[in-house]
């Protein structure tokens, strides 16, 4: 605010903030992140004098550190479903989080079943050509035996919830796996069939089963950059773990990711 009073020469040492970054540092004060100015602003000299004054002793940098990256944290445990206040996401709280978003969908799936239809067919058998054509020989095998599986026990025109909760939780173990190609077709199929569950439930049932899946691909985002185990969200890794398939990048592109594609962005700008 005080930048028109200060001159030219301060405005070029102080830097200016594109209305972009502006958005995106108010953003962060939304999710309770406390930003610093050189943080915001564009000033090379700024950030290099912040950080060398940072190394001081009793300058309050790195308690002020400790604070964000606790902010940072407690923002993106609300979006796996974690209270307000959980400043650490160590292996215990994530483990947590994960069963409970896991109890969430087998109470779902117990009382609701998945209509085995035409355009459900065609979804999966299209999941399962693109698995044979582009996919590997092993993530082919897997992701045809389960729509096979599918089909099979759905012959009567109906796949009962627990029968669904069988399939439902191979999948969720498949979308973690090392191989890529089976992760994704394993993560699509699970998709295709959640969603065609979710159209066939009360409203309740269907707004419950959308929470709990944006919960989970949050889950699946963290994962991999959670392993070190000391409760930390790396900021500026984030960013990579959301847009790790072709649909993550998308829904960045067009900023349709909800509360964590903006938090990956806040990590990896600030």
């Amino acid at each position: 605010g005080a930048l028109p009073a200060t001159g030219a020469l301060a405005r070029k040492v102080i830097g200016t903030a594109s209305p972009e970054v502006q958005d995106l540092a108010q953003k962060a004060t939304n999710y309770g992140i406390d930003l610093t100015g050189p943080q915001i602003s564009d000033s090379v000299a700024m950030k290099v004098a912040n950080k060398t004054t940072g190394q001081v002793p009793f300058s309050g940098a790195t308690a002020f550190a400790q604070k964000q990256q606790g902010q940072f944290n407690n923002a993106v445990a609300q979006t796996i479903g974690l209270p307000d206040g959980t400043t650490k996401i160590p292996p215990d709280v994530f483990r947590a989080a994960k069963q409970k978003a896991s109890q969430g969908f087998n109470t779902l799936w117990q009382n609701n079943h998945l209509p085995i239809d035409q355009p459900l067919v065609h979804d999966m058998v299209s999941i399962g050509n693109e698995a044979h054509r582009i996919g590997s020989g092993d993530s082919s095998r897997i992701i045809n035996n389960i729509i096979d599986d599918v089909v099979h026990k759905g012959q009567s025109g109906t796949l009962d919830g627990r029968a669904f909760q069988v399939i439902d939780s191979q999948l969720g173990k498949l979308a973690t796996s090392q191989d890529s190609s089976t992760a994704h077709y394993a993560s699509e199929l699970q998709d295709v069939l959640r969603q065609k569950i979710q159209n066939n439930m009360a409203p309740d049932d269907a707004a419950k089963l959308m929470e709990l899946r944006g919960q989970w691909r949050n889950i699946l985002n963290l994962t991999p950059i959670l392993t070190e185990g000391s409760g930390n969200v790396p900021p500026s890794r984030l960013l990579a773990a959301v847009a790790n398939n072709k649909a993550g990048k998308a829904q960045l592109a067009t900023g349709t990711r909800g509360d964590l594609g903006e938090l990956a962005q806040i990590g990896k700008h600030f």
